[in-house]
């Protein structure tokens, strides 16, 4: 059987403490590895607003699980969330190959986009520095030479 590569995304309930979302994690990692899937990130994207209440709470600590699993074990995790009270809402995304390649691509011209970005305020904030260092050393210059510098 081949696998396929999934995205998981959970909401738990935003008031438990960090060690309780640790938890959660970490039973559906081991649910995961237990099934043959390989984990390749698990992303916390942290505490959130909810758009609309859910079991009359308004905020959700969303986690996202990104593996490589046989498509059975989709079953599996659909019928534990289902049971599990802890989480008010999932979501389990098959990626094919043509979206992975546009989602790298993606991130690719991004992180290029964010390095010239950062390429280019260094290079400004060295100019600024440049200019500021040759307009005080003129400026000293002219102080020690006695040139009286008229302010109208």
């Amino acid at each position: 059987m081949t696998n396929k590569h999934y995205e998981t995304y959970i909401i738990a309930d935003g008031n438990f403490e960090d060690a309780a979302v640790e938890e959660i994690i970490s039973k559906y990692s081991n649910l995961l590895k237990k099934n043959k899937a390989e984990i390749i990130n698990t992303e916390r994207i942290g505490r959130k607003r909810l758009a609309y209440p859910i079991n009359n709470k308004q905020n959700g600590y969303y986690v996202c699980i990104e593996y490589n699993a046989p498509a059975n074990v989709v079953a599996i995790l659909d019928k534990t969330f289902r049971i599990d009270e802890n989480v008010m809402r999932y979501l389990t995304l098959y990626l094919d190959s043509k979206t992975l390649k546009e989602r790298n691509d993606h991130f690719t011209r991004k992180a290029q986009y964010l390095a010239k970005l950062q390429n280019d305020a260094a290079a400004k904030e060295a100019g600024d520095a440049e200019k500021l260092t040759s307009q005080t050393s003129t400026e000293t210059s002219q102080a020690k030479s006695g040139d009286a510098v008229s302010v109208s």
